[in-house]
């Protein structure tokens, strides 16, 4: 009788490494999946939440432009180089002068066409 041994111990340790790698790698696509599934939640409650204020910040834009248009007053705003950005109805029948037609006279204040 003849028998053959072999020593499969060898492979049994490469399968079992193996399978550990294998199992360490899908826990960490796992992991890695969940996180990128929270960061996508928390970037898709953001764009509601600045679509929702730049809703109302439109609402309110408009809201006040409503009043400066409604205005029993003459209303100018000026930018930052006190060039007019507003120049309400009441304050082009006050000078006769239309919107966008008034110029700038030295300090800020307006000056009537010629």
């Amino acid at each position: 009788m003849m028998g053959v041994h072999v020593d499969v111990t060898e492979r049994k340790e490469a399968e079992d490494a193996l399978r550990q790698s294998r199992d360490e790698l899908e826990r960490r696509v796992q992991e890695r999946t969940a996180e990128l599934t929270g960061a996508n939640a928390a970037l898709r409650a953001e764009i509601i939440e600045r679509k929702q204020a730049d809703a109302a910040l439109r609402e309110s834009s408009l809201f006040n432009q409503q009043i400066i248009a409604g205005a029993q007053e003459g209303i100018i705003v000026n930018d930052r180089d006190l060039k007019h950005v507003v120049w309400n109805p009441f304050m082009e029948k006050l000078t006769g002068v239309p919107a966008g037609k008034s110029s700038q006279a030295p300090g800020g204040g307006f000056s009537l066409p010629a």
